[in-house]
């Protein structure tokens, strides 16, 4: 069976960093040249073959050969490793090696979160202390977005984008943007959800009041506005469905 180009594109990865370039630089740097010049593709694929047939000797032959029978094994032993964990799979939980070692693996995934969403915290309210009155809100606006994302299922915002009528503007101009996300909140919005939000939001603020009190009160600020009729003027609810870069798609 030949190998097919895609195929070989996966092998070699593994393969290239696996096996040191430097003996062979001097008869590839008329691709890397070429490529840098940026040659047409036929310049480039012929300047390839010249470097292929200059490097690919009994030396190279035989690293490369090592490294498949290196790789072979590797995939032998991935494989026995899942068909082990296959075999976990009806064990009785209390004595199921698998389920143990994915509830750890998770833990570590969300205290690796939870100390990633401490630092984000952390630079919003230094930047916070930093701000003029301008700048005092967006930075309150990303704060409630870390802390309340909208909970709308994935499936909706495809469902709702895909249904779409797109505006009749130029697709490049900024219009179309902002017709696009004013849309679509209105699309996804209902006031419970927007009241939910704001509910949410409010006790994950309470949450971090002592770590970061003035970012806390920011965010206050925002939840003490009255809620706007039209969804795609609440400042809170775009920030939260799409990220407060998405609000200067809307002013």
């Amino acid at each position: 069976m030949r190998l097919d180009e895609d195929t070989a594109e996966f092998v070699t990865e593994d393969l290239a960093a696996r096996i040191p370039y430097g003996p062979y630089r001097g008869r590839i740097d008329a691709v890397v040249d070429a490529i840098a010049a940026e040659r047409r593709p036929a310049t480039i694929a012929k300047a390839s073959r010249t470097a292929a047939a200059a490097v690919w000797g009994d030396g190279l032959r035989a690293a490369v050969e090592a490294e498949l029978e290196s790789l072979e094994a590797e995939a032998r032993e991935a494989l026995a490793r899942i068909e082990a964990a296959r075999g976990e799979l009806t064990r009785p939980v209390a004595d199921n090696r698998l389920a143990a070692a994915l509830v750890a693996e998770l833990t570590l995934c969300i205290l690796d979160d939870v100390a990633e969403f401490g630092i984000t915290m952390e630079l919003l309210d230094e930047q916070l202390h930093e701000a003029g009155p301008e700048d005092r809100r967006s930075i309150a606006l990303r704060a409630a977005a870390e802390l309340a994302p909208a909970d709308v299922p994935v499936e909706e915002r495809n469902g709702a984008a895909a249904g779409l009528v797109a505006p009749n503007v130029d697709p490049r101009s900024p219009q179309f943007a902002q017709a696009i996300v004013r849309a679509l909140a209105r699309t996804l919005a209902t006031d419970a959800r927007r009241r939910e939000l704001r509910t949410t939001l409010a006790d994950a603020c309470d949450g971090v009041r002592g770590e970061v009190p003035a970012l806390a009160a920011a965010v206050d600020e925002l939840l003490g506005e009255p809620m706007p009729d039209d969804p795609a003027n609440d400042d809170l609810w775009v920030a939260a469905l799409w990220g407060p870069t998405a609000l200067d798609a809307v002013r």
